[in-house]
C-alpha cells in the first residue's frame, strides 16, 4: 500500500478473490474503484451481477433458513437495530439472553484497510463470566462448503473482534458455520454445535491477507493494473468483471487467448517477459 493510503474492501471481496483462484486482477479492481469505473467506461461495459435465477435461488434459500431460525428462537434482532456498526455494538452490549443477529453491519480498520460487511447470522450468548460467545454463520445456497465460505466468516470474526475490543466488550468463544443445502435435503441447523468450525486457522489466513506490509492486499494494491496476474477460465463466468477482461484480453492479444494454456504456464511466461501472443 503506497503512501499510507487507506483502501476499502468487503468480506465478500476477499472471499471472491479466493473463489476466483487468487485472481489479482479481480482484487485490484475492487481496491481501485475510480480506475475501475474508467476501465468500464473505456469499453462501454458494466459489472456483471449474478444471474436472476441464481439471485432468486439464494434469496429463497436464505428465507427458508431465516424462517427456521425464527421458529426455533423468539430472540431475533434485524433490520434497523443492526443497520450500522454502531448499532451492532449497542445490540451486543444489551444481550441478556441467547439472541440471533441477522444481517448485522460490521466494520473495522485492519492492517490499514477499511473492511466492512454484513454477517448473515450471528448467534450471541453470554457465558458465566459475562463474556459474549458468538457463532457467526453465512447462508450459502450451495451443496458443499468451500474454503472461501469459511474465509468470509473469518473476516467477519476479525471485524467483530476489533469492534468489541475497541468498545470494551469482552468476547468469549467465536466459532463459524456455513449454512448450506444438506445432502439429505434438510434445512441446516444454526444451533447444531457439531456443525461449527474453529476460526483460528482461517483468521490467521485473513490476517496474512491484510496486516503485514507485504500482505496480499498491499502487494496487489501497489501493483500496476497491467502487471496483475490473471487468466481467463470457466471460473470467470461468475465474475463481476468478465466483460471488462474479455475486451482487454482481446485488445492486447494476451496469452489467455492461447488454447490449453494453464494459469501456471501463463505466470511462468509472464515472469520471462512474455505477456502477449506473437504477431503472425
Amino acid at each position: 500500500m503506497s503512501g499510507g493510503k487507506v483502501t476499502q474492501l468487503s468480506a465478500t471481496d476477499l472471499s471472491q478473490y479466493v473463489r476466483l483462484e487468487n485472481c489479482e486482477r479481480y482484487l485490484w479492481l475492487r481496491l481501485h474503484p475510480r480506475e475501475t469505473r474508467a476501465l468500464l467506461q473505456r469499453w462501454d461495459v458494466t459489472e456483471q451481477p449474478l444471474t436472476p435465477l441464481l439471485r432468486e435461488s439464494g434469496a429463497e434459500f436464505e428465507e427458508i433458513v431465516n424462517k427456521d431460525i425464527a421458529r426455533r428462537t423468539r430472540h431475533v434482532l434485524e433490520g434497523d437495530m443492526l443497520e450500522s456498526p454502531e448499532k451492532t455494538i449497542a445490540a451486543l452490549r444489551a444481550v441478556a439472553q441467547p439472541t440471533v443477529f441477522k444481517q448485522a453491519a460490521l466494520a473495522a480498520e485492519i492492517g490499514g484497510h477499511a473492511v466492512r460487511g454484513r454477517a448473515d447470522v450471528i448467534h450471541v450468548s453470554r457465558d458465566e463470566k459475562g463474556r459474549l460467545n458468538c457463532a457467526i454463520a453465512d447462508v450459502k445456497a450451495s451443496r458443499r462448503e468451500r474454503v472461501e465460505h469459511r474465509l468470509q466468516i473469518a473476516v467477519y470474526a476479525r471485524m467483530l473482534r476489533r469492534m468489541a475490543t475497541e468498545a470494551g466488550i469482552p468476547l468469549g468463544e467465536l466459532s463459524g458455520a456455513v449454512l448450506h443445502f444438506e445432502d439429505d435435503g434438510s434445512i441446516p441447523d444454526l444451533f447444531n454445535v457439531e456443525k461449527r468450525f474453529d476460526l483460528s486457522t482461517y483468521e490467521t489466513i485473513v490476517g496474512r491477507f491484510l496486516e503485514p506490509l507485504d500482505s496480499v492486499v498491499n502487494r496487489v494494491a501497489s501493483t500496476p493494473f497491467a502487471r496483475t496476474q490473471y487468466h481467463l477460465t470457466y471460473k470467470c463466468d461468475g465474475c463481476l468483471y468478465n466483460a471488462l477482461c474479455m475486451f482487454d484480453t482481446a485488445e492486447r492479444m494476451d496469452l489467455s487467448l492461447t488454447p490449453q494454456l494453464t494459469a501456471t504456464d501463463k505466470r511462468v511466461l509472464n515472469e520471462l517477459g512474455i505477456r502477449t501472443l506473437p504477431e503472425l
